[in-house]
């Protein structure tokens, strides 16, 4: 954990520096990719064994495009065909320029260093995911810039979003966890925006982020760029299924509970 919040500060650094400096904003993501893995493997030579793509992955994570891919289903599904597509080739690209960048990261520690020392990841208590939830959608309050009122409330968003998914995993499917979760916080985000006359999007869009498949997809992309075709393919057509429940969970929330006008 500490590894992995060390990671996601350099990642934090690279792009503040992003920010301020152009050139360096358009290959952010492969940047920052390649940055997180090389230093994710160096730490297994300095610090021994430990599950090295995990701690690479939860620098990364937010940098993800699944938000984008799953506004893009939405779109596409809603007949919104430019701006769907648009979306969904930066999001292809995004997940490529990452994958370059594991794999360029991975080389160059094996070229200049040695093989990383790879353990498998301990698995952690039930209660530590709901921490992870909270600490998660505290996160999102700052990174969406929503005003520190909606903390509590996307901190709810957020656990209806991942007792969904988990209720819904455990009734049906993985795929249908992850619609349950989001019709839930679909439609909890509208009766919020009916009660206090705010925008659903304040809670709905912290929600769908703790249930998109980026993470999935950067997985998928690694395992092809690591020549495990048939883990590759298998993993990134649960993404795309994960993303398809999402925008039908999302679009059976405004059915279901429509908004009086939109806010």
């Amino acid at each position: 954990i500490g590894l992995s919040a060390a990671l996601g500060f350099v990642i934090g650094l690279l792009a503040l520096l992003a920010g301020k400096w152009e050139a360096a904003g358009r290959v952010f993501e492969p940047m920052a990719a390649f940055v997180a893995t090389f230093l994710a493997a160096a730490f297994s030579l300095l610090f021994g064994a430990y599950a090295v793509s995990n701690a690479a992955l939860a620098g990364l994570i937010i940098l993800m495009p699944g938000l984008t891919l799953t506004v893009a289903m939405i779109e596409l599904s809603t007949r919104h065909l430019a701006s769907g597509t648009a979306r969904l080739s930066a999001a292809f690209v995004t997940f490529l320029g990452m994958g370059f960048g594991v794999a360029m990261g991975n080389t160059l520690v094996s070229a200049w260093l040695n093989d990383p020392r790879i353990a498998r990841a301990a698995p952690l208590p039930a209660w530590t995911e709901w921490l992870a939830v909270i600490a998660m959608s505290l996160a999102l309050t700052v990174l969406l810039r929503a005003k520190p009122r909606d903390a509590v409330w996307i901190i709810c968003a957020g656990a209806l979003a991942v007792a969904g998914r988990q209720l819904g995993a455990h009734w049906f499917s993985p795929d249908l966890g992850a619609f349950i979760g989001a019709l839930i916080v679909g439609i909890a985000s509208r009766f919020y925006a009916c009660a206090f006359d705010r925008p659903a999007v304040i809670t709905q869009v912290p929600g769908i982020l703790l249930l998109v498949p980026g993470s999935v997809g950067f997985r998928g992309l690694a395992a092809l760029l690591d020549k495990q075709v048939i883990s590759g393919v298998d993993t990134t057509f649960k993404m795309i299924l994960t993303a398809v429940a999402l925008v039908a969970g999302t679009l059976i929330a405004n059915i279901v509970a429509p908004l009086r006008r939109e806010i």
